[in-house]
This record gives C-alpha cells, sequence and structure tokens, in this order.
C-alpha cells in the first residue's frame, strides 16, 4: 500500500473513532471530525464516504457544508459554547497539563472558533 494511502486511511479512520467520541462525550464536537474524516477518506473508500454521508443525525449537517459551505447558526453556537466548555477544563481543572500544551490548545481552539464563526450561516 503506498504510503499517501495508508495516510488517508489512518487518519480518516483516526477522526471517525474522536468523532465516535464526540457522540458520547458533550464536549468533544463531532460533525468536525466528520468533516475530516470525509477528507481524507474521500478518495480511498468511497463506502466508508457514504456512510459517513448517510448518517441521520449528522448527514444534513455535512450535506450543507460540503455542498453551499454553510454552517446553520445552531450549530455554530454549539460549537463554540464546547470549544469554550473543553478549553475551560484543560486550562483550570486539569493540573497535570503543562503551560505549553495549554497555551497551543488555547490557540488552536481560538483559530477553530474564528474559522466557524467566519464561515457563512445558514438562513
Amino acid at each position: 500500500m503506498p504510503k499517501h494511502i495508508f495516510f488517508h486511511y489512518f487518519f480518516g479512520y483516526f477522526f471517525i473513532v474522536l468523532a465516535t467520541i464526540g457522540m458520547v462525550l458533550p464536549v468533544v464536537p463531532t460533525v468536525p471530525f466528520l468533516l475530516l474524516a470525509l477528507y481524507f477518506l474521500n478518495n480511498v473508500s468511497q463506502t466508508m464516504h457514504k456512510k459517513i454521508m448517510n448518517l441521520p443525525k449528522f448527514g444534513p449537517a455535512i450535506h450543507s457544508w460540503q455542498e453551499d459551505r454553510v454552517i446553520s447558526v445552531k450549530t455554530k453556537v454549539e460549537v463554540i459554547i464546547l470549544l469554550s466548555l473543553s478549553t475551560g477544563y484543560i486550562l483550570y481543572f486539569n493540573d497535570q497539563i503543562n503551560l505549553l500544551i495549554k497555551s497551543v490548545t488555547v490557540i488552536l481552539m481560538t483559530l477553530l472558533a474564528t474559522v466557524v464563526l467566519k464561515q457563512k450561516s445558514k438562513k
């Protein structure tokens, strides 16, 4: 198997696992991980791509993103709340994490929030 195909499968399934965790834990966003899984699996596994696109709960949001590049206002609010809760938990309730990891987390969460808020909203 060529390296790039292995890379796509590995990260595609890795993000599916993270999305699955997000379905169980309310502080982990699901749709962004599914979008990343779709990105990596798009060219290597049409079967998994179709399964993800047909998920009853997340399929419509994914379709909206892929077809029109829009995110509903409700989804934006949920993402910002969950990002804030996750960041707050890492910063305030977890003393074992060092300052560098906390700083990187804040930067990444801020970038993700900025990207989500800058996207067009579904009317």
